[in-house]
């Protein structure tokens, strides 16, 4: 006996439910966004900037994450819509745990990174000198250790507020093991010497230690 019962009838959407508008309105705000940027040269440069890897990576975490949250915004406000059904709320929730899923491993792997990156700072160890008084003129023997940064890595040694003129770079395993004189008219008295280390990205560090300047001093 065949069943002749009416077919349920499926609910329309109507083109303008709280649901359909959110949903329009974040991606036609995300669309504006992404046109912003490409089209101004002044701020945007997206497409230029898409080779560094920092920057990509940043971009496309910023992306997953407003479309994931968006996701969530319409199914909170479809789930207390009255036009509800039960099968495009389960598919809508299979779409927000799939994105919820990639984004989890997209901010994984980020901050992995940035954990990994502090690995590369880049770190001068404390100086050691053959001696703590010398007399203008004389050689001093300075030793320390760069570790960290971006090849290549470049030092030099000036004493008290003199200009470093970085163009040495330090032997394998970054010792830094370098013969240095005091300058011949190198006020008496207290004085720093300075290692300035800096790397590829112009980042500058420095250690310094003081010594005594002694007039006629002999090793």
């Amino acid at each position: 006996m065949s069943d002749n019962s009416p077919a349920p009838e499926r609910k329309s959407i109507s083109p303008w439910t709280p649901v359909v508008i959110i949903a329009l309105t974040i991606l036609g705000s995300i669309l504006l966004l992404i046109g912003a940027a490409v089209l101004n040269l002044d701020y945007g440069r997206v497409l230029g900037r898409m080779s560094e890897v920092g920057f990509a990576r940043g971009l496309i975490t910023y992306l997953f994450a407003v479309a994931t949250i968006g996701t969530a915004v319409v199914l909170i406000v479809y789930a207390l819509s009255p036009d509800r059904t039960d099968d495009a709320f389960q598919h809508g929730k299979d779409i927000l745990s799939l994105l919820l899923g990639v984004f989890g491993t997209i901010v994984g792997f980020y901050f992995g990174r940035e954990a990994v990156g502090v690995e590369d700072v880049l770190l001068v160890a404390p100086l050691k000198l053959s001696t703590m008084a010398v007399a203008p003129g004389e050689t001093i023997h300075v030793t320390t250790v760069a570790s960290g940064g971006k090849a290549p890595v470049r030092f030099g040694i000036v004493f008290g507020d003199q200009k470093p003129d970085l163009k040495d770079f330090p032997a394998a395993g970054g010792w830094i093991d370098k013969d240095v004189i005091v300058p011949a008219d190198q006020k008496l008295g207290q004085v720093e010497v300075r290692v300035v280390v800096d790397d590829a990205d112009q980042h500058e560090v420095q250690q310094r230690l003081t010594i005594s300047v002694q007039d006629g001093h002999k090793k």
